[in-house]
């Protein structure tokens, strides 16, 4: 009989999930759930109503969800981004290869003079 590497070991302990079931039988995990429920809260209040309340008697979860909205709301493009890509989803990234010769070499410079504010 020949001997199984370390790696047809581990494969063969694989199961395939089976036609129609997940992968995460379990659901998203309790906490990210709390934590979107907590912003959810924090979203529909209005800026003023977020400052009052008291966070000593916060949870965790409640404190971070409430940090989160308000440097969104305060301008802070990080948490902004957060809170768009809990809800809306990541934005896949596109990549398409140019080849060089397909470079409007002119339209390029001209474009980073607009975003640059150089005219010359």
């Amino acid at each position: 009989m020949a001997k199984l590497t370390a790696k047809q070991r581990s494969l063969a302990n694989l199961k395939p999930f089976k036609p129609g079931h997940s992968g995460n039988p379990k659901g998203t995990p309790k906490v990210h759930a709390q934590l979107k429920r907590h912003i959810d809260k924090y979203l529909s209040k209005t800026p003023a109503q977020l400052k009052k309340l008291n966070k000593d008697k916060l949870k965790a979860a409640e404190l971070v969800a409430l940090r989160l909205v308000m440097d969104a709301i305060g301008g802070k493009w990080q948490q902004t981004k957060e809170l768009l890509e809990r809800y809306e989803g990541k934005v896949a990234d596109k990549v398409e290869r140019i080849e060089p010769e397909q470079v409007d070499t002119e339209k390029v410079k001209a474009t980073l003079r607009l975003i640059h504010g150089n005219t010359g």
